[in-house]
C-alpha cells in the first residue's frame, strides 16, 4: 500500500483563488522572498510542504515532494517569478544570478538531476504555462532547455491559468531559431487571467469582445503549430515536451477536474549511468545534443552572445525507452475529465486552485482516490465523496455530493472494459438503468480473477450509460482522441491529426473542450 500526499500546486493562483489578490502590492506582482506572502503560505501549507523544503518554500514558494517514495516525485513551481507581468523581478537575465527566477531554475536543475540520479520519475506542476508569451524570454529558454535535457526523467508538465483546456508542445527548434513573440507559432497567448480579465497591460480597458477574439486566436495558433509539425517518419521525439493546460475549477468557467491513470507494472526505467544505456544518450555514435550546440551560429550575434541559450552546454538526456516515450512503469495512460456543478456564494473558500493541474495528489486528499497497490494499473476512485469547498465542509457527506458528469476521456473506448475473453460472453456488462454497485462489484470480481487481471481506467458505475456498453468501440462525444497512453509520441501524433485540415470533426471537439465543454452525440 502506498500513500500519496496532497501537493498544493501553483503558488500564485492559490492566493488569487482564496480571494487574496489584495495581498499583492499590485495585480500579478510578487516580490522576491522571503516576504509576507511566502511566510503566510508556509503557515497555511505546513502540513503539505515536506520539512526539508521549508526554507526553500519560505524563500520562493516552490518545493518538491516524493508522492511515491523512491519512485515518483512532483515539483511544484512558483511561476510568478517567470511571469512577464511581474515587473518586480529581473526576468531570469543571465547577468542577474540572484534574480528569483534564476534561483528557482537553479534549484529545479538540482532537483531534476537528483531525482534522475536516483532513477525516479518527476511531474512538473505550476500555474502559468511555460510559453514564450507568458514567460520572460530568458526564463522560457531555461525552462525549455531543462525540459528537454531531462526528458527521460520528466513524465509531464501540468499547468492552468488560461481557463481553457488545451495542450501544446515545447520544441527544441524554437531555441535554435530567431523567433519572437509575434512569429512564434507555438506561443500560448496570455489571454485570460484568473479573475477573468485580459492580462495584457495594453488592453486592460478593452471591451469583453476582445476576450472572444483572443480565444479564437489561441485555437488558430495551436492548429498552425500542429500543422507545421514534420511528418511522422521525420519527427524526432527527442526534440519535444508536452504541456497540458487544464480548465478552471472555478464555477465561473465551468468547473472541471481530471483523474489520471498510469502504469504500475513492469521494471523501473534507469538512466544510462544507472545501468540502462542500450538506447540512452551515452550510446556510442549517438550525437551529443545541448542548447549551445543547437543555437549554433546564433551565438555569434551580439544579440544572443550573452543569453542563456549560448551558455548552456550540458548534454540532453532522452531515451525512447523512458516512461515519457513508451508505456512502462509510471507512464501516464490517460485521464478522464469531469465537469462539476458547484454553486457557491460570496466568501466561498476553495480547497485548491486548478485541481486538474495539481494532478492526483489532490484526488486522494479530496476522497477521489482511495488507494494504489503494486499490482494495480490505475487508481481506485470514489467520486461521490468529492468536496469542492471548505465552506460548510462539515455538512457535506456521501448523501449530499455535488453534481458532476464526464466531459471526455483520452482513453480508447475499447480500453474501458475487459477484452471479450476476459469479460466473458454471458452478458455481464452494465445494463443501463438496472445498473448498480453490486453488479459492478460482481463484474469486477470476474474480471480480476484468473492470471490476467483487468483494472478499469474508469469505474464502470461512473461511466455514462452509452460507455457502459461493452460492445461499443467508438464514441465521438466522450472519446474522440483515442490515445493509447499519454507519452510524447501519443501527444505529437494527436497534434499531427489536429494539424490536418481534413480533420474537421476532431478539430471541432478539440475546440469545444477548449471553450468550456463539448457537445454532440456519441
Amino acid at each position: 500500500m502506498c500513500g500519496v500526499r496532497l501537493v498544493p500546486s501553483c503558488f500564485e493562483c492559490v492566493a488569487l483563488t482564496f480571494g487574496s489578490a489584495s495581498l499583492y502590492q499590485a495585480h500579478n506582482i510578487m516580490m522576491p522572498g522571503p516576504n509576507s506572502i511566502t511566510a503566510e503560505f508556509t503557515s497555511i501549507w505546513r502540513a503539505f510542504v515536506p520539512f526539508p523544503s521549508y526554507q526553500v518554500f519560505q524563500r520562493g514558494g516552490y518545493f518538491s515532494v516524493e508522492v511515491i517514495p523512491d519512485s515518483v516525485a512532483v515539483i511544484s513551481l512558483n511561476t510568478m517569478y517567470f511571469y512577464d507581468s511581474n515587473t518586480a523581478v529581473g526576468g531570469c537575465a543571465r547577468t542577474e544570478p540572484q534574480d528569483p527566477g534564476n534561483l528557482e531554475l537553479d534549484w529545479l536543475e538540482v532537483q531534476l538531476q537528483m531525482f534522475r540520479d536516483r532513477g525516479m520519475q518527476v511531474w512538473l506542476s505550476g500555474h502559468i504555462p511555460p510559453s514564450s508569451r507568458n514567460f520572460y524570454s530568458e526564463c522560457y529558454v531555461r525552462y525549455l532547455e531543462l525540459s528537454l535535457r531531462y526528458q527521460d526523467t520528466i513524465l509531464g508538465h501540468v499547468y492552468g491559468h488560461m481557463n481553457m483546456d488545451h495542450f501544446f508542445l515545447l520544441d527544441a527548434e524554437q531555441l535554435g531559431n530567431r523567433t519572437t513573440r509575434s512569429d512564434d507559432a507555438s506561443f500560448v497567448p496570455a489571454l485570460v487571467d484568473d479573475d477573468g480579465s485580459d492580462n495584457d497591460d495594453d488592453d486592460q480597458d478593452e471591451p469583453a469582445s476582445v476576450l472572444k477574439h483572443n480565444k479564437k486566436e489561441l485555437y488558430r495558433l495551436l492548429l498552425q503549430e500542429f500543422s507545421d509539425l514534420p511528418r511522422a517518419q521525420n519527427l524526432n521525439h527527442d526534440n519535444y515536451a508536452v504541456v497540458n493546460v487544464a480548465p478552471s475549477v472555478v464555477p465561473t468557467y465551468l468547473p472541471s477536474f481530471r483523474i489520471f491513470a498510469y502504469n504500475t507494472t513492469g521494471e523501473a526505467y534507469l538512466p544510462g549511468q544507472l545501468g540502462n544505456a542500450s538506447l540512452d544518450e551515452s550510446q556510442p555514435g549517438r550525437p551529443s545534443r545541448s542548447l549551445k550546440a543547437l543555437s549554433g551560429a546564433l551565438c555569434a550575434d551580439a544579440e544572443h552572445a550573452e543569453s542563456w541559450r549560448c551558455h548552456l552546454e550540458e548534454e540532453w538526456h532522452s531515451n525512447p525507452e523512458s516512461p515519457s516515450r513508451m508505456n512502462r512503469l509510471w507512464t501516464p495512460l490517460g485521464y478522464a475529465q469531469v465537469r462539476g456543478v458547484c454553486v457557491c456564494g460570496g466568501g466561498c473558500v476553495w480547497v485548491c486552485c486548478e485541481l486538474t493541474e495539481c494532478f492526483f495528489m489532490f484526488c486522494i486528499a479530496l476522497g477521489l482516490i482511495d488507494r494504489i497497490s503494486s499490482s494495480q494499473s490505475v487508481w481506485t476512485a470514489h467520486w461521490p465523496t468529492i468536496q469542492y469547498t471548505l465552506r460548510k465542509m462539515d455538512e457535506a457527506d456521501e448523501s449530499h455530493p455535488p453534481k458532476f458528469k464526464l466531459e471526455y476521456l483520452t482513453f480508447p473506448v475499447t480500453s474501458l472494459h475487459p477484452p471479450p475473453k476476459a469479460d466473458g460472453a454471458d452478458g455481464n456488462a452494465t445494463e443501463g438503468d438496472n445498473y448498480n454497485g453490486a453488479v459492478d462489484a460482481a463484474v469486477s470480481a470476474e474480471a480480476h480473477s484468473g492470471a490476467n487481471k483487468f483494472w478499469y481506467p474508469i469505474p464502470r458505475r461512473h461511466l455514462p450509460r452509452t460507455l457502459r456498453n461493452t460492445t461499443l468501440t467508438r464514441s465521438k462525444k466522450f472519446a474522440p482522441y483515442g490515445l493509447e497512453d499519454l507519452t510524447i509520441p501519443s501527444w505529437t501524433a494527436l497534434a499531427q491529426r489536429l494539424g490536418r485540415s481534413k480533420a474537421k470533426r476532431l478539430r471541432q471537439k478539440f475546440k469545444q473542450y477548449m471553450y468550456m465543454g463539448g457537445a454532440g452525440e456519441a
